[in-house]
């Protein structure tokens, strides 16, 4: 059965200009699944969401891309809604779905926007691959995070993907951007620490944006938006395995995985 598409909705200023360029690009969602091929993150996040969905149920997989969640968790029994704001990203998603035999419902809307999507409808809600971090201002991410958590019912998890501000392989470079960016956030106002854009490009796209994520933020977010947290995972330097029984975990790790629950 094919996938069924619900219609847009509207964009605020949580986008970034080099964010709708991207969404825009059809060359990037016609080869982001070869981009992306030998992404270790991506095999990890796969064994990490099996774990926590334990069972068959309403899934909403926002920022879904090309369906890599959506099409896998179908194939397991759950009915998945996936959201995303790139037209070219759903097309490359319906025809997956397509060719695997199975339905998954397909909206074109902002995160920060969702009402196509029904209210207290979902068991679980997924973010992957630091999609909140494509989202500018915190005021925005709090917005979608509060959104999230209407659409699903009483008890519902949301489970989401944040790179690491502290993350680091200390090399110059990094260590210089993590002073910047903890200097500019505290001065100047619209930029808040742990906003990086890729000034020599990304994928063709100048100025490419993605804000990273201390823990004592992701907490802070989880809290304003009504979700408890239940469950942090660490994610390894090399994103193959859980990072265990080390100190510092906060800063060593190369990113989370966060799961809160709607109380």
């Amino acid at each position: 059965m094919s996938p069924q598409r619900i219609a847009p909705k509207n964009i605020d200023d949580g986008v970034p200009p080099s964010m709708m360029e991207y969404v825009r690009s059809r060359a990037i969602a016609l080869g982001y699944d070869d981009y992306f091929a030998y992404c270790s993150l991506f095999r990890f996040d796969v064994a990490v969401l099996e774990a926590l969905l334990d069972r068959p149920g309403r899934l909403l997989d926002l920022g879904c891309g090309t369906g890599r969640h959506a099409v896998h968790f179908a194939r397991k029994g759950f009915e998945v809604t996936g959201v995303d704001l790139s037209e070219h990203m759903l097309a490359v998603a319906r025809g997956k779905a397509r060719a695997a035999g199975v339905s998954v419902n397909l909206v074109h809307s902002n995160i920060c926007d969702m009402a196509a999507v029904p209210d207290g409808y979902y068991d679980y809600a997924i973010c992957m691959f630091s999609t909140l971090g494509m989202i500018r201002r915190e005021r925005n991410r709090i917005t979608a995070l509060r959104d999230i958590r209407r659409k699903l019912v009483p008890g519902g998890k949301f489970i989401a993907h944040f790179h690491n501000l502290f993350f680091s392989r200390w090399e110059w470079a990094d260590i210089k951007w993590l002073v910047k960016t903890h200097l500019l956030g505290s001065i100047l106002p619209g930029i808040e620490t742990g906003d990086k854009y890729f000034r020599s490009g990304y994928r063709g796209i100048r100025n490419m944006y993605l804000h990273l994520f201390s823990l004592r933020e992701i907490k802070r977010l989880f809290r304003k938006s009504g979700f408890t947290i239940s469950e942090i995972i660490y994610i390894s330097p090399d994103r193959t395995e859980e990072l265990d029984g080390v100190l510092l975990r906060s800063i060593r790790s190369n990113g989370f995985i966060v799961e809160g629950v709607k109380r």
